[in-house]
C-alpha cells in the first residue's frame, strides 16, 4: 500500500485481511497513519535519510546513461538526497538526452521559477497507483494539505520555518511567536498547542529534531515547496513579514551578554541578503537586521569583511527605499564607518561619520546618537594622527554622556578610554594613566572583569605603562588581558 495518508473516506483498515499468512508494506508519510495500521509505533521502521553514497548509487540505477560524476555528486547535494527528487530528476535527464547533471543542476540553480517547474515535472510510473503524483511539489503539497486540514496551526508553523535556514532553527523564537499570535489566556495552553504544532510536523517527517532537542532542521526543498504551496493561495508575502518582524524583535544588539543568542540566529539572516520589501516598516525592521548581525559579525566574531558587506547591503536598500536622512539610513551609515576603521580605511571611515554626524545634528547636540558620531568620528582621526581635533571631539562626548548618562554609564566610560587613548598618542601618559585607571574601574564594576570591553581597558592601562617604562606592570597587565581575551573570544579573533 503505497503513501496512505490520512483522512482516508473509509478507514484503510476495513480492507486489510486479519491473517498470520503473508505480509503487507505499507508507506506513509505520516507516522500516525502509520501507526495506526501497523497496530502501533513499534511496527514502524523509519526510512532514514540518503547519505551520498546511497544518493549516488539510486541515481546511478535510475540514469539510461552515464553522467558527470562530479556533476552528479553536486546535483545530489542540491536535492538534499531526497529519493523522489533523485529519481524525478534522473527521468528528466533520461527524456532530454542530451542533459547531464551539470546541467540540470544549472537549470535548477537558475532562479526560483526554474526550480518550481522542474519540481512539478511529473514523470509518470505505471508501477504506482496512477492517481499518485512523481511530482516533488505536488507530493509534499499533499502532505501540506493534509496538515491544513488536520491542524492550520501547524501548517502555520510549517509556513514560518520555510523562511529560516533549513539548519538549526531554534525552539525558543518559534515558541515565542507562537504565543505572541496566541489567544490572551492560559499560558500553558498555548505551550501545549505549540507542542501538538511540533508534533504534527515532525510525524508527517517536515521536521526533525537535533540531538540538542531544542533546535529543529528541515529540507531546503521542503521549505521551497512550502513556499510555492503558500504562494498558490497568496499567503508567502504575508509570512515573508512575519519572518522579518520576528527576527526583527529576537536578534539583540550585539553586546557581549547577547553573542550565544546572535550567534544561534546568524545563519537566519544570510537569506535577508536579497529579499525584496514591500514597505517602509519592513525596510526598517531589515535594515534593523542586518544591522545587528553585522555589528555582531563585527565585535563578536572579527568578521570585517563579512560585516562590511552587509553594511553596504543595509545602506544600499535604505537609501533607496527611506531616503539620505532617514534614522535607519543613518544607523547603517555609522555602522559602516566603524567596520570601516577596523579595517584602516580611514579616509572613507572619516568621511561617513561625518555624513552620519551633520544628519543626526537634527536630533539636537546632547542625543545619544548625535554623541556617539561624534565618539566614531574623533576615533577615526586620532588614528589619521589629527590628536587635536580629536582631543576636542573626546571631551566634547564625555561632558555630554556624563550629563545625559552619567559617568558609570559603559558608553560614558568608553569615552573616558577614547580621550585617554588620544592623551596617549600626544605623549601625555600621566592624564592617559589616570584616565585608563578610571575607566578599568568603572567597567570591572558595571561590566564584570571578563567583559571584552574590560578587558580592551586592561590592555589600553598597560600600553601607556609601557610606554611610562614600567614594563613589568604593563606585562602582568598584558598578560591579564590575553588570557581573558582568548577565554572569551578564542585565540584567532583578531
Amino acid at each position: 500500500m503505497d503513501e496512505s495518508s490520512p483522512p482516508a473516506p473509509t478507514p484503510l483498515a476495513t480492507y486489510l485481511p486479519q491473517s498470520r499468512n503473508g505480509s503487507i508494506l505499507i508507506t506513509s508519510r505520516s507516522k500516525d497513519a502509520a501507526a495506526r495500521l501497523a497496530g502501533g509505533y513499534r511496527n514502524i521502521k523509519e526510512v532514514c535519510a540518503m547519505d551520498e553514497s546511497q544518493a549516488l548509487d539510486l541515481f546511478r540505477n535510475k540514469l539510461e546513461c552515464a553522467s558527470d560524476e562530479e556533476g552528479a555528486v553536486d546535483l545530489l547535494r542540491a536535492l538534499d538526497y531526497i529519493p523522489l527528487a533523485i529519481t524525478q530528476a534522473a527521468a528528466f535527464i533520461n527524456r532530454r538526452g542530451r542533459m547531464t547533471a551539470s546541467g540540470y543542476l544549472d537549470e535548477f540553480q537558475r532562479n526560483d521559477k526554474k526550480r518550481k517547474s522542474l519540481l512539478n515535472w511529473d514523470s509518470g510510473d505505471l508501477r504506482r497507483d496512477e492517481s499518485a503524483s512523481n511530482s516533488v511539489v505536488l507530493t509534499w503539497q499533499m502532505s501540506f494539505e493534509h496538515i491544513h486540514e488536520q491542524r492550520d496551526s501547524a501548517a502555520d508553523l510549517l509556513s514560518l520555518m520555510s523562511f529560516f535556514n533549513p539548519q538549526g532553527i531554534p525552539e525558543w523564537i518559534l515558541r515565542r511567536h507562537s504565543k505572541s499570535v496566541a489567544k490572551a489566556g492560559d499560558e500553558d495552553e498555548a505551550d501545549n498547542a505549540f507542542d501538538e504544532d511540533l508534533d504534527t510536523l515532525q510525524s508527517y517527517s517536515l521536521i526533525t529534531a537535533t540531538a540538542d532537542r531544542d533546535v529543529y532542521e528541515m529540507h531546503a526543498l521542503v521549505q521551497f515547496c512550502t513556499r510555492v504551496w503558500i504562494s498558490s493561495f497568496s499567503d508567502a508575502e504575508k509570512w515573508k513579514q512575519k519572518f522579518l518582524g520576528l527576527m526583527a524583535r529576537e536578534f539583540p544588539k550585539a553586546d557581549f551578554k547577547n553573542w550565544a543568542k546572535c550567534q544561534q540566529l546568524l545563519p537566519h539572516v544570510v537569506w535577508l541578503y536579497e529579499i525584496e520589501l514591500s514597505s517602509d516598516k519592513a525596510v526598517e525592521e531589515w535594515a534593523l537586521v542586518l544591522n545587528n548581525a553585522a555589528w555582531y559579525m563585527q565585535t563578536g566574531l572579527g568578521k570585517y569583511n563579512e560585516a562590511e558587506k552587509l553594511n553596504r547591503r543595509a545602506l544600499e536598500g535604505c537609501e533607496k527605499e527611506l531616503g539620505e536622512r532617514h534614522p535607519h539610513t543613518l544607523m547603517s551609515v555609522a555602522n559602516l564607518a566603524s567596520v570601516l576603521q577596523y579595517q584602516g580605511k580611514y579616509d572613507e571611515a572619516e568621511k561617513l561619520n561625518r555624513r552620519a554626524l551633520e544628519g543626526r545634528k537634527e536630533l539636537g547636540e546632547k542625543h545619544p546618537h548625535t554623541l556617539a558620531s561624534v565618539s566614531n568620528l574623533a576615533l577615526v582621526l586620532q588614528y589619521q594622527g589629527k590628536y587635536d581635533e580629536a582631543e576636542k571631539l573626546n571631551r566634547r562626548t564625555l561632558e555630554g554622556r556624563e550629563k545625559e548618562l552619567g559617568v558609570q554609564h559603559p558608553h560614558t566610560l568608553a569615552s573616558v578610554s577614547n580621550l585617554a587613548l588620544v592623551l596617549q598618542y600626544q605623549g601625555r601618559y600621566n592624564e592617559a594613566e589616570k584616565l585608563n585607571r578610571r575607566a578599568l574601574e568603572g567597567m570591572e564594576k558595571e561590566l564584570g572583569v571578563q567583559h571584552p570591553d574590560t578587558l580592551t581597558s586592561v590592555g589600553n592601562l598597560a600600553l601607556v605603562l609601557q610606554y611610562q617604562g614600567r614594563y613589568n606592570e604593563a606585562e602582568k597587565l598584558n598578560r591579564r588581558a590575553l588570557e581573558g581575551m582568548e577565554k572569551e573570544l578564542g585565540e584567532k579573533h583578531p
